[in-house]
């Protein structure tokens, strides 16, 4: 056998090979799909069916209240058909709901007053004042109305027309020139007016205070002021000082203030001292410590 029968033996097995392939993964495919519509069509049923038992369980419990409600019902007959019995074997009346009669009688009550009252057609604050009535048990009277002055009576329609007609027509008119310029010269009379009195209240002023000044000066005969004061002294003398001896001090002198050679030697000389005792102290201090630490040294082996 030559190669090219070898190689069309070899592609026809490959290619049955494909086909065979092709087949098994077709019938794979088939056989999931397959599966896969069963296991949707369980669920839907699974789905079905619980929904159907959640509806029989729901209608089982509405009928099990519709049988309480019943029961419930034919208890409370038979109790009130004995209850009834028995107050009428003991001679009683039945009696009826309390707040069934009161709304009976409150709906007869105002059937009645519909009946008597003649005009129905009240206002609000009459229907209140109604109310009023009737709570303080005092009988209602419709108010009548008394006839309006002819001065509070409101304006026809024409009238207000013409009266804005008027105020809109006097509103519009311009002014002449005469009586701009009157306008004109009536404000400067009033500014010139202003300016007089403002300059003539100064110059017042002014001649007030000059007056005032000599006035002082007439006064003031160049002698000093007294300061004494007789109140100070007794608050002085309280605290055991006496104010005008303190006061006759003259503190204004340096006679105190400057130092002389005596008293310059005497600090110079107590400083020496203060100096000469500090380095004896610390002289001293040295050489106990060397005498320590000799004697430290010595102990030692």
């Amino acid at each position: 056998m030559n190669f090219e029968a070898l190689k069309r033996e070899a592609q026809q097995r490959a290619a049955a090979q494909r086909e065979e392939l092709a087949r098994e993964l077709a019938e794979r495919q088939a056989k999931k799909a397959e599966s896969q519509r069963e296991a949707d069509r369980r669920q839907e049923e699974k789905k079905k069916w619980l929904a159907r038992e959640r509806q029989k369980a729901e209608e089982a419990r509405h009928k099990n209240q519709e049988t309480k409600l019943l029961e419930e019902r034919q208890k409370l007959k038979m109790e009130r058909a004995e209850k009834a019995a028995m107050e009428k074997v003991r001679g009683k009346k039945p009696s009826k709901a309390p707040a069934l009669q009161k709304a009976k009688e409150h709906a007869a009550e105002k059937r009645a007053q519909l009946s008597k009252s003649q005009d129905l057609t009240l206002t609000r604050e009459e229907k209140r004042q109604k109310r009023m009535a009737k709570d303080m048990g005092l009988a209602f009277r419709k108010p009548t109305l008394r006839p309006e002055s002819k001065s509070a009576t409101a304006r026809s329609p024409a009238e207000i027309s013409n009266a804005g007609t008027s105020t809109a027509s006097a509103t519009a008119r311009r002014k002449t020139a005469r009586e701009l310029f009157l306008e004109q010269e009536a404000q400067k009379k009033k500014k010139q007016s202003l300016r007089e009195m403002s300059s003539g209240a100064s110059a017042s002023e002014e001649e007030d205070q000059d007056d005032f000044l000599d006035d002082d000066d007439d006064h003031y005969d160049g002698a000093p002021y007294d300061t004494h004061n007789p109140l100070r002294d007794e608050i002085w003398s309280l605290f055991g000082k006496k104010r005008a001896q303190y006061m006759a001090r003259d503190v204004e002198s340096d006679d105190d203030m400057e130092a002389d050679a005596m008293h310059v030697q005497e600090e110079e000389r107590r400083a020496a001292l203060y100096a000469q005792r500090e380095d004896q102290r610390e002289e001293r201090a040295l050489l106990e410590a060397k005498r320590r630490k000799l004697q430290g040294s010595g102990a030692k082996p």
